[in-house]
């Protein structure tokens, strides 16, 4: 285990590849450098189930170093898995804030947007209430039109009188 700590990872692994793992010492030994390359998951369980094939083989003074081995391999396992879960749960909540981000500001949006309709309705009410009516406010709108009507009325006679008089005036004076 400590020659194989020397080595590469580059030089593990093609020593390891020249041992061809018919055995249960050659399965040990390609385990013992693969552990020293970065292995993906699935060639640590190869590395593992190829040693696991030979368990009977294995000579009973050598059965507690091999065990150590083995559940060294199966705790990097275990974590490797608990790892990618809590990656992918990680992933799956930061998806699920962001989402609950967009429809926090989404409504506030709308909050604002509605709390600014209720200010401007609330200014208007205010200034309907305080305003007095004055005696020079027009009229509403169907007694505007009455008023309208018999406003040019009036402005109409009256030219017609100030015509009047003026060509009475005219033939007079």
């Amino acid at each position: 285990m400590d020659c194989a700590e020397r080595l590469t990872p580059l030089q593990a692994r093609e020593t390891a590849q020249m041992l061809a793992g018919e055995t249960w010492d050659q399965a040990f030994k390609q385990g013992i450098l693969l552990d020293q390359v970065k292995l993906t998951p699935a060639e640590r369980r190869q590395a593992l189930d190829r040693l696991n094939g030979y368990q009977a083989d294995f000579p009973a003074a050598l059965r507690p170093l091999l065990q150590a081995w083995h559940d060294k391999q199966t705790f990097w396992l275990a974590l490797t898995d608990e790892r990618l879960r809590t990656q992918c749960l990680q992933e799956a909540n930061d998806k699920q804030l962001e989402a609950m981000r967009a429809q926090q500001n989404n409504l506030q949006y709308q909050l604002d947007v509605t709390t600014r309709k209720l200010e401007n309705l609330t200014d208007i009410e205010r200034q309907l209430s305080t305003r007095k009516p004055m005696s020079g406010e027009l009229p509403e709108p169907a007694a505007s039109h009455e008023c309208l009507v018999r406003r040019n009325a009036t402005v109409r006679l009256r030219r017609q009188n100030r015509s009047l008089h003026a060509h009475d005036n005219l033939e007079n004076g």
